[in-house]
């Protein structure tokens, strides 16, 4: 998995040590929108990991397929009208015609995906990836999965692999560059762990026993989770539950979305700030680790989850450890597109190489 991320993760170097060194057209100061960057990166890797093929977005710079905008709808547009129209005629209508633009969008990733069909025949499968997994049982033998079944699983992959991490990313560089004092803060730490003369890829190694770096991207993760929706679930009891004092009957749907629980005031002291100290107070620690829900809780929480905070380790040390940053503006709105996912809009930044002093 390090190999994939680091292969990966270099190319999105090379491209901010153009914009930073001028080695490039883009002239030296101009912003970048590192979060559409962080999405190229995401894609890149989920391709790699899910098909063991590479996607490309990093070396052309930009979605030329358009697979990441179908993906993107493929799940926002019927949420959407499903929340905000429920029970009605106007739903039923809506539902319908989104359902006919959602199948134009899965076939646009058709033209992006064809080498999937092939690839269930043509190409060894021998590789470890996802895909490589679906395809076969555990004896080793062709499930006879269909294209379209296939074409589903990937949608999967590309939206749960790539847009979530791509938010986390961009949230917990805004929060670093909002609150400088935070940032100085975890680059002494990486400083500390890694000594003089290294701006090369943070090794995981590395970086996964730093607790303030953890901190930062949990914290950041609190705010922002990249899934605020409330994630329905089930009692299958047939006594029912209890939740917060009140009895649920059985067969009752109940959900909780992580962007109000994580705001809680009965649970957190101001809630709203960020603030990585937090989690190494004893006295919130207890509630933080009940209540954080950012990739749900139990059997059926998030497969990705630790591939997600993985990539965000490696490549938040990295970058903080290499480079000055600022955001362009520093009195920016970062806002949030709440779908399915909480999508991020653009997060301009400059970039600068950071000069090592012996």
């Amino acid at each position: 998995m390090e190999p994939v991320i680091g292969q990966n993760f270099q190319r999105l170097l090379d491209h901010l040590d153009g914009v930073a060194d001028q080695s490039t057209n883009i002239p030296s100061g101009q912003t970048l929108d590192i979060r559409q960057w962080f999405n190229y990166f995401t894609l890149d890797v989920i391709g790699d990991m899910a098909f063991g093929l590479p996607m490309g977005f990093l070396g052309n710079g930009g979605d030329a397929t358009r697979a990441k905008s179908a993906g993107r709808q493929e799940y926002c547009i019927p949420s959407t009208i499903d929340t905000l129209h429920r029970g009605t005629r106007l739903s039923t209508t809506l539902a319908q015609l989104s359902s006919i633009r959602c199948v134009k969008l899965a076939k646009r990733l058709c033209n992006t995906t064809n080498w999937l069909k092939q690839s269930t025949g043509a190409q060894d499968r021998s590789q470890q990836d996802f895909m490589s997994k679906i395809l076969k049982d555990r004896e080793g033998k062709d499930r006879g999965l269909s294209f379209e079944r296939l074409l589903s699983e990937s949608i999967v992959f590309m939206n749960a692999g790539s847009e979530t991490t791509a938010a986390a990313l961009s949230s917990t560089l805004y929060f670093l560059l909002s609150n400088r004092k935070c940032f100085e803060k975890l680059r002494a730490e990486i400083d500390a762990r890694l000594g003089p003369n290294h701006d090369g890829i943070v090794s995981y190694d590395s970086a996964k026993d730093l607790p303030y770096l953890r901190a930062c991207i949990d914290e950041s993760l609190r705010l922002r989770p990249p899934i605020a929706y409330a994630l329905q679930r089930l009692v299958v009891c047939p006594q029912g539950a209890i939740i917060a004092g009140h009895h649920i009957k059985q067969g009752t749907t109940v959900a909780v979305s992580p962007w109000t629980i994580h705001r809680n005031r009965k649970l957190y002291k101001n809630p709203d700030e960020f603030d990585p100290e937090r989690w190494f107070d004893p006295e919130q620690l207890s509630n933080l680790r009940r209540y954080y829900i950012v990739f749900s809780q139990g059997p059926r929480q998030c497969l990705g989850r630790h591939i997600a905070i993985v990539e965000q380790q490696i490549l938040i040390s990295t970058m903080v450890r290499r480079y000055n940053m600022y955001l362009a503006d520093q009195e920016m709105n970062f806002v949030i597109f709440d779908r399915f996912n909480s999508n991020p809009g653009p997060l301009s930044v400059k970039v600068e190489r950071r000069v090592f002093v012996d």
